[in-house]
């Protein structure tokens, strides 16, 4: 028998066994890990991260303070997720932890995420990344982070690589255009927050590229390059166009190459599977039909629409930014 004060590292002990039990690690490893945090760590270690973890899918902990015309809440959540940091594949502890100010007299809440991550093998705190965001839904090379937009009260999102470089901006939703067994990306996105009435802007395309990098000693491994290509400022012809057009984002969808390609639709992405360039190494030659954008107008019923091609992989063959389209 043993006393309370004693359950919480034998509770400790036996989550960490599970986890790397599950991960193909031994008990002997699981030991030396836990020897190696105690020592390496005071103040937030990976040991006081699994300590309060109940499981893999726990809800985590909250707190809140009132103040005169605020509330202050944190909420941190714990969990195990797939990323490629650092050229290293594989499994990682995040720790999140959210504040919030939720104001009397404001509509919303300023929102603010941090993401400590550790690395699985050893406890290291390999990277904190910090974002003004409501929430983060994570990919295997990136992160998305939702906020509070100027459209017509639409969400925002931004994408960020997992070295903290935001590679590209959308209103919520996102586009992706990807050749199989190719590692090859290409993202779209359209950011209204841009939009001014004395210059006509209606928004931004925002367009980034995704290329693979062969990894020394790695075999086949591909890491991924991010790279913002260029930004093109969208505009209304005339003064009455800009005040027809919704203050709101338009509808986008890819436009296919052929009948192979596939499109996939979601809340959060759109993703067109380019089949007709399977395995293609190199953007070159790469051309399909782009992106369809239609724009909205006042009445419901008219609406202006837009393509924009694609040509060797860039937005018409062009890799300049700040170019400018007209909407009629």
């Amino acid at each position: 028998m043993y006393h309370k004060k004693e359950r919480p590292m034998r509770q400790l002990i036996f989550i960490i066994l599970i986890i790397f039990s599950a991960c193909g690690d031994s008990k002997k490893q699981t030991v030396k890990l836990l020897d190696n945090l105690t020592k390496e760590y005071s103040k937030d270690s990976l040991t006081n991260v699994l300590s309060q973890m109940k499981n893999f899918n726990n809800k985590g902990e909250s707190s809140f303070t009132v103040e005169a015309n605020q509330v202050r809440i944190t909420n941190v959540t714990y969990t195990l997720e797939y990323l490629d940091i650092n050229d290293e594949l594989g499994n990682y502890f995040v720790k999140q932890t959210q504040k919030s100010i939720i104001t009397k007299d404001e509509i919303g809440t300023d929102s603010e995420i941090s993401l400590d991550i550790f690395a699985l093998k050893d406890g290291h705190l390999i990277r904190t990344i910090s974002k003004k965001a409501y929430r983060i839904l994570f990919s295997t090379q990136f992160i998305q982070s939702f906020y509070n937009g100027r459209c017509g009260e639409e969400s925002s999102c931004e994408l960020t690589s997992l070295t903290g470089e935001t590679f590209l901006k959308s209103s919520y939703k996102y586009y992706t255009a990807e050749i199989p067994n190719s590692q090859i990306h290409l993202y779209f996105g359209f950011s209204c927050d841009t939009r001014d009435e004395s210059k006509l802007i209606l928004g931004e395309l925002y367009f980034a590229q995704a290329l693979p990098i062969i990894t020394q000693g790695k075999g086949y491994y591909y890491s991924l390059a991010f790279k913002t290509v260029s930004r093109l400022i969208i505009k209304a012809r005339t003064k009455e166009i800009f005040n027809r057009i919704e203050p709101s984002s338009p509808d986008m969808s890819f436009l296919k190459h052929t009948d192979n390609d596939v499109i996939q639709d979601s809340p959060a992405v759109q993703t067109l599977q380019l089949w007709s360039y399977d395995k293609l190494k190199s953007l070159n030659g790469v051309n399909f039909p782009g992106l369809k954008i239609k724009f909205c107008k006042g009445d419901s019923i008219s609406s202006s629409k837009i393509e924009i091609p694609i040509k060797d992989g860039l937005l018409f063959g062009d890799n300049s930014t700040g170019k400018t389209i007209y909407v009629d």
